[in-house]
């Protein structure tokens, strides 16, 4: 069986395109941020995210070619998953907002 440096991060990319999944359901629908059933989904999406971004330090594959294609597929993802944790945080604010509001209500 030959482990190829594509096949080692398939896990990786199968965790980010779940992690995208469950975030654009949640950006898709703001109103459910402020459904305290969903105020845990929210935090461990930013939680799972920042997780994902840590990835991108990990060492890739001894072979030359294979390092740059890893780290440069690492690097891309981990771009993307920034800026929608930049969103989340943003989403998390207003929440965060809105229940303080709540509570002086």
């Amino acid at each position: 069986n030959t482990v190829t440096p594509e096949g080692s991060v398939s896990d990786e990319l199968y965790e980010v395109t779940s992690w995208f999944t469950k975030t654009f359901k949640l950006m898709n629908n703001p109103s459910d941020v402020y459904d305290r059933r969903n105020f845990s989904k929210l935090d461990k999406l930013v939680e799972s995210g920042q997780k994902l971004v840590n990835l991108d330090s990990l060492m890739a594959e001894e072979i030359p070619e294979d390092k740059k294609l890893v780290d440069d597929l690492r690097r891309s993802w981990a771009a993307a998953v920034n800026d929608d944790i930049e969103r989340l945080m943003d989403l998390q604010n207003q929440r965060n907002k809105f229940v303080d509001w709540c509570e002086k209500a």
